[in-house]
């Protein structure tokens, strides 16, 4: 892979280069082979601090001198002392693992600025149905594949101008090849059967756009269940014990036929 030389004040540049893990943590795998080559000279491995590799082009002019320098979590930071510009640089990361790896490499003029955090949200999280008006909390896993810690800056409350979603926790800070979680209320619309969805990007440190930064949230309160019909009319009982009376002559029953669907109540008269 071609990289553009970065050097820094000292005529250094740093490369950090990270074996990405599983499960949200460092695989404690076989660390990479690190090879660099200038224009069409020969692609040569670095050597571990103190020592260091000289590094020549394709007339045999050196053009730097470089080393590694094993870091925590499965990271190896490269340093090149640069004698000669040159434009043509390329890095070669040999995988020694027994499985297949990702490979993250960051290049800069200062051990600082080869330390980039990088976010990796889901693309998208569904809470289901509820019924309307009931909430559910869920978590949402927050991913660091970058070199650096990745840190966030979130108010709980509503997420966006969505008050169906609400943030209840942000995630604190997630270090290099870790995971993190936001904790989101989502309350379903009062009105049944209806949806909700919002965008939610968390504030955060990692300066690529183009990382996945952001996750589609969606919910849905259930509908409504039907009021079943009463059932069809049978029968009504005709009702003729009497226990009260209004005016002289017309008495009621105690007992008035209890079916809602029947066309008429009984009642009886007595002289």
């Amino acid at each position: 892979m071609t990289f553009t030389e970065a050097v820094g004040p000292t005529n250094t540049m740093f490369i950090r280069v990270q074996v990405v893990g599983t499960e949200c943590k460092p695989p404690s795998a076989a660390r990479p082979i690190v090879q660099l080559r200038v224009g069409h000279g020969l692609p040569v491995g670095l050597p571990e601090f103190p020592q260091r590799q000289p590094i020549f082009d394709q007339v045999g002019t050196q053009v730097a001198q470089a080393t590694i320098r094993p870091q925590a979590d499965d990271i190896q930071l490269v340093e090149i002392q640069v004698n000669e510009p040159s434009t043509d640089w390329k890095i070669q990361l040999i995988n020694e693992d027994s499985v297949e790896r990702g490979l993250i490499w960051v290049v800069a003029g200062t051990d600082n600025g080869t330390k980039q955090p990088w976010i990796q949200l889901p693309a998208d999280k569904s809470f289901g149905e509820l019924e309307h008006g009931t909430s559910t909390t869920q978590t949402v896993q927050v991913r660091n594949f970058g070199t650096d810690v990745l840190t966030f800056n979130d108010t709980p409350g509503p997420i966006g101008n969505n008050a169906h979603f609400k943030l209840i926790e942000s995630s604190g800070p997630v270090q290099p090849n870790r995971c993190g979680t936001f904790k989101i209320q989502f309350t379903a619309p009062n009105n049944a059967g209806t949806s909700s969805a919002v965008k939610f990007a968390p504030r955060n440190n990692d300066p690529v756009a183009a990382h996945r930064n952001s996750i589609n949230l969606s919910g849905k309160s259930k509908n409504a269940i039907p009021t079943p019909p009463p059932p069809a009319c049978t029968a009504c009982t005709a009702c003729t014990a009497c226990t009260s009376f209004k005016g002289d002559l017309e008495f009621f029953p105690d007992k008035p036929c209890q079916d809602p669907a029947c066309k008429h109540i009984g009642f009886a008269h007595n002289f």
